[in-house]
């Protein structure tokens, strides 16, 4: 017997109570109800108006209506208090994850949707991709098998599902959801408009112009048509960055100072920034410095006055960077150069973060799927299983408690082996980093420094492994990979060892520079790596990549170095590299 007959048994378990609390989740509270009690309680400015209003309603309300009051009433209060704060605060997060723990634990899935991607949307408005990440997914799921007709604001859901895929880079879905907002969304309005841009954005995300511009002036239409000046703008941006890309720099530019100017009329900040950055990039293109500098400066001054608007400082601050570069300003360069490393630490984002976010995506995705598919099984099931539950049910109670009790043992004796082994590991790592610190800045200390690095890498690597293997959990997954992660070669610490290479071998590290500054840097880390004699799954763990991605890397450095590879690349640790 093994953990899938645990499974079975549970399951069997469950057709006990005739899967009533599964059926039950679709019993849905009247959208014709409930939606406009949440359209005017929106109206009201007041937290204890609101607060008063929504408890006459809950009193006058009955049954399964009652509940989903009660959860309305939350993530209202929610929305209200974060719109007062203008950022992430503790009292909205909370309201939000109340509600939707209300909702789950009454099994009430058409609330679930409704308050998870209200509260995913929260977070995402504000920069909280990673903690958005887990309730976008949920709703994703749920969506696919929950009616729309019987979801709250359906042309909401979908068009905060669209967002986020847009986001993540996932446009073909991104446009799929967005389309799908689109069938309930009615008339001409805002809502309609903002569809249609942001339908425009992803198609021309993936280059697909036509299709971008055929939405771009349907959304035009309609913002014109309702007076949507802010919506205007939006589209006016989008559409200029289709002149951008293809080549016609004065009609963006002229497209863009119209955007700023609506922008600044509706006295929207986030948007007149937005666009202040994207006109600092063609000007940038075009070559009119100084207009670009005044540009990414205002861009710059609107960024500072909010926490979260720092991704768009950082943008501002790179594009300054590069004029400062074109302009041959070394001490603002230097500066430029702090800040931007200021920034990124503050932002704790590091490169790749929307490649990560994908990855976790479709990981979760993933799950979430074969959660859904067990219930979908299990209702199948339940027919059959409940005409022979009740001869089972004293034996499968005995089998249940047995098996439990074993999988206890067996979880506790696991983690404990788990807890001693990744202390272990991260002792490790210290103690090599210390000794790293502790001696002179030579190569030999940098090689020795490596070698430690691979050997903790195989380590971690077989430990994971083990992991998968023994007790498949999320957390202790997600605790060896980022020790793993740390332990690749950091931006500093090729920095530092390049520094302790020059110095070893200062003729050899200048022929490199002088005769070759073709040469990316990946390109030197391969060089380098390869003359301490490391093998090529040596560099691959310290550089977090496949031992093919390493030979093809190769490869390419051989057809650009041509007859000099071989001098290059043959000469070895320990000889005369001089």
């Amino acid at each position: 017997m093994n953990e899938r007959l645990i499974l079975t048994v549970l399951l069997l378990a469950f057709a006990l109570q005739g899967g009533a609390q599964f059926f039950s989740q679709y019993k849905f509270c009247d959208r014709g109800q409930l939606e406009p009690v949440i359209e005017k309680s929106r109206k009201i400015a007041s937290e204890t108006a609101l607060d008063s209003t929504l408890n006459l309603v809950i009193a006058q309300s009955r049954g399964k209506t009652k509940e989903c009051i009660r959860i309305i009433k939350d993530v209202l209060l929610a929305e209200l208090t974060a719109k007062k704060a203008d950022s992430l605060n503790e009292r909205s997060l909370s309201l939000y994850q109340t509600a939707i723990k209300k909702a789950v634990s009454e099994k009430n899935q058409q609330m679930e949707i409704w308050a998870s991607i209200n509260y995913a949307f929260y977070r995402y408005q504000y920069s909280s991709y990673d903690a958005a990440l887990y309730y976008f997914i949920r709703v994703g799921q749920l969506a696919e098998s929950f009616p729309p007709e019987e979801m709250i604001f359906p042309g909401d859901t979908f068009k905060k599902l669209g967002y986020f895929m847009g986001y993540i880079r996932e446009y073909e879905q991104g446009i799929a959801y967005l389309k799908l907002a689109e069938k309930y969304t009615f008339g001409l309005s805002a809502e309609m408009a903002a569809l249609k841009d942001n339908i425009g954005l992803l198609y021309s995300k993936t280059n697909d112009s036509n299709k971008a511009r055929k939405y771009f002036d349907q959304a035009l239409e309609i913002a014109v048509e309702v007076k949507d000046t802010l919506r205007q703008a939006k589209v006016l941006g989008n559409t200029a960055d289709l002149y951008k890309k293809s080549g016609d720099y004065e009609k963006a530019i002229q497209l863009l100072h119209r955007d700023i100017y609506l922008s600044r009329n509706g006295d929207n900040n986030m948007n007149t920034m937005y666009a202040l950055l994207r006109l600092s990039e063609v000007y940038l293109e075009t070559g009119s410095i100084n207009k670009a500098r005044l540009a990414a400066l205002q861009a710059n001054s609107i960024a500072q006055s909010k926490v979260y608007f720092k991704s768009s400082q950082l943008e501002a601050t790179e594009l300054l960077l590069k004029i400062a570069q074109k302009t041959g300003n070394s001490d603002e360069e230097l500066t430029l150069r702090r800040k931007i490393d200021s920034l990124n630490i503050s932002l704790k984002t590091p490169e790749g973060t929307n490649t990560i976010s994908k990855l976790n995506w479709e990981a979760q995705k993933q799950n979430f799927n074969e959660q859904l598919n067990k219930e979908k099984q299990r209702v199948k099931k339940g027919a059959w299983v409940r005409n022979g539950i009740v001869l089972l049910s004293a034996l499968l109670l005995l089998i249940t408690a047995w098996f439990l009790i074993k999988l206890k043992r067996k979880s506790k004796k696991n983690s404990s082996r788990y807890q001693s082994s990744l202390k272990f590991l991260q002792n490790e790592k210290l103690k090599s980093e210390t000794r790293l610190r502790e001696a002179s800045n030579s190569l030999t200390a940098h090689v020795n420094y490596l070698s430690e690095k691979n050997h903790q890498i195989e380590k971690l690597e077989s430990e994971i492994k083990n992991i998968k293997s023994v007790f498949n959990t999320d957390e202790n997954r997600a605790e060896l990979n980022k020790l793993l992660e740390s332990h690749l070669m950091t931006e500093e610490n090729w920095n530092r060892f390049k520094n302790a290479f020059a110095l070893e071998y200062p003729k050899f590290y200048a022929r490199l520079v002088n005769n070759y500054p073709e040469l990316t840097e990946a390109n030197w880390r391969i060089i380098l790596l390869q003359h301490l004699r490391l093998s090529n799954g040596e560099i691959a763990r310290l550089l977090g990549v496949t031992v093919e991605a390493v030979k093809k890397a190769k490869q390419r450095l051989k057809k650009k170095l041509n007859e000099a590879y071989e001098s290059l690349m043959g000469v070895a640790a320990g000889e005369d590299m001089s």
